[in-house]
């Protein structure tokens, strides 16, 4: 198995954090690489629980798999104000824009005497939010929206996907 991830930061506001997966040869299938679920924190759409590291918010858990995927995702995070709830600290606002595709080795399927290509659709989601943070940027907790082609969903995490 073999993952790459890069952050790119701009001035502390805008994010981008491109990243992908290959698996290779026999692996179990929870070792696939997988597209959906979400950057962590919980999702309220598929209940109360975790919403998983796959990395396309809005989609559902695990909701695409292959032997490879790519990904990308790009954050603007605008600052609002400080504020002084208990203790001082900020919020701010923040959009998201996420794409990827998974690859499968054998995406093969016969139509006849026709052999065709499995898919080579991208999926896409994006939203935005609040955020707030106490005393430091480290302590942050975050409400968002996120729409996806099929399912929308609220997030709630604490800290930035990144």
């Amino acid at each position: 198995m073999a993952s790459y991830q890069f952050v790119y930061d701009m001035q502390g506001l805008n994010k981008t954090y491109p990243g992908g997966k290959k698996v290779f040869g026999s692996y179990p299938f929870f070792e696939a690489a997988y597209l959906g679920g979400g950057l962590g924190g919980i999702d309220t759409a598929a209940g109360v629980g975790a919403a998983g590291d796959e990395p396309i918010r809005g989609l559902q858990r695990h909701r695409y798999a292959g032997d490879a995927a790519l990904y990308g995702n790009a954050d603007l995070r605008l600052y609002i104000s400080r504020f002084r709830i208990l203790l001082p600290g900020e919020w701010g606002v923040f959009g998201f824009g996420d794409g990827g595709r998974v690859y499968f080795e054998n995406d093969v399927t016969v139509l006849g005497d026709v052999a065709v290509r499995g898919s080579d659709k991208w999926h896409y989601g994006y939203g935005g939010g609040l955020w707030f943070a106490w005393l430091d940027r480290a302590n942050t907790l975050s409400i968002a929206y996120a729409r996806s082609e099929l399912r929308n969903a609220f997030y709630f995490k604490a800290g930035f996907a990144f």
